[in-house]
């Protein structure tokens, strides 16, 4: 049985809402416990935090962390419980449980004898491999049309898959970056 999130919905997600969902899996319980600090229940594959400290982690505004986890709620990937506020040892601040639906822990020790890429590896796979199919499917509408599209509209569609290409560029620099 396939308990991950479907593919498709993982790529209607902006790079953003794909960050917040992989930083949320991160630290999600892999089996339900009490949590140390807030004495709390937690349920497999949710994690009590506050936006404060999502904002640290995720280099991102609270506003684009609220549209992201409401965005991922309509999706049915995750399931967001306001607690109010509660003390701990960074101060007394709201916090939030969130729970990933279909949670899969991540196993410790990969089955394989390759080791599991890490959570940025892994987005930087993602992103690579979405370019790729966006630049397919460009070439491929470009081919199709080339006849009915004006020279305006094929310097524009010349220009997108530039950029598309630029940003391949970028986020293969980055991933040899981090091979280092």
């Amino acid at each position: 049985m396939n308990v991950q999130p479907n593919q498709s919905v993982l790529n209607q997600l902006t790079p953003r809402e794909r960050q917040t969902y992989f930083e949320l899996v991160r630290l999600a319980a892999p089996e339900e416990i009490i949590h140390p600090e807030y004495q709390v229940p937690i349920p497999k594959g949710a994690c009590i935090i506050s936006y404060r400290l999502l904002e640290k982690y995720l280099d991102l505004t609270r506003s684009t962390i609220r549209r992201a986890l409401r965005r991922l709620e309509d999706r049915d990937l995750i399931e967001v419980t306001h607690l109010g506020q509660i003390k701990g040892t960074d101060g007394l601040h709201f916090r939030t449980m969130v729970k990933i639906k279909r949670y899969e822990p991540i196993p410790l020790h990969p089955t394989s004898s390759s080791p599991a890429p890490s959570l940025v590896e892994g987005l930087i796979q993602l992103e690579t491999h979405l370019i790729n199919q966006r630049l397919k499917d460009l070439q491929t509408f470009l081919t199709q049309n080339q006849t009915r599209l004006t020279n305006p509209e094929r310097a524009k569609l010349d220009r997108i898959i530039t950029a598309y290409q630029a940003a391949l560029k970028v986020v293969n620099k980055s991933e040899h970056a981090l091979s280092k």
